[in-house]
């Protein structure tokens, strides 16, 4: 942000806007209309973070045109190779999976078995790294029904009635639909 602050007025407002608004620790993600545009936007943003002394990387987009762009040195890891948008491309950007050829995220649920439980269920619902809230619709669900077990005073480790572990187990089951 400082960088942003102290060198707009030599890269412009756009590249600015990107460091200041569009970054996540250190994941930028940034939508343009058109491949111009978009070579603009990292020409000019990679030219502001070398003059604050930082080497802005790892650059991934859906479009061959910008990618082609961008030196192989910069690109990630799997799209140095001329293999920019292969059928299976997928990269990860803020705990979220983004299909590159099809232009659409997706999450991947790796849950670990947990006993139904208080404990268990808090164990479950933490795991989910969903720092955008796209999953908000889905992951909700699992939270007020730990919501509704922590209101009634449940322990920590007593199992729990057969209807919330129903309840529990239909959510947890719907969490697969999350990598559709």
């Amino acid at each position: 942000k400082q960088i942003a602050k102290d060198w707009e007025k030599d890269f412009g407002t756009q590249a600015a806007d990107f460091l200041k608004n569009d970054f996540y620790v250190d994941d930028g993600l940034k939508s343009v209309p058109t491949v111009e545009a978009a070579k603009n936007l990292v020409e000019q943003t990679r030219k502001m973070c070398a003059a604050g002394g930082l080497k802005l990387h790892k650059f991934m987009s859906n479009s061959a045109g910008v990618m082609d762009s961008i030196p192989s040195e910069l690109r990630t890891e799997r799209t140095a190779t001329n293999d920019l948008l292969s059928p299976t491309q997928t990269e990860r950007a803020l705990g979220v999976q983004w299909d590159v050829s099809s232009d659409t995220l997706g999450f991947n649920c790796e849950l670990k078995q947990r006993p139904d439980t208080r404990r268990g269920l808090l164990s479950v619902i933490s795991s989910l790294y969903d720092p955008l809230g796209l999953a908000s619709p889905v992951t909700l669900r699992g939270k007020q029904l730990l919501q509704k077990i922590c209101k009634e005073g449940t322990d920590w480790d007593t199992p729990l009635p057969e209807d919330q572990c129903l309840t529990w187990s239909a959510w947890r089951a719907d969490l697969e639909n999350l990598k559709e």
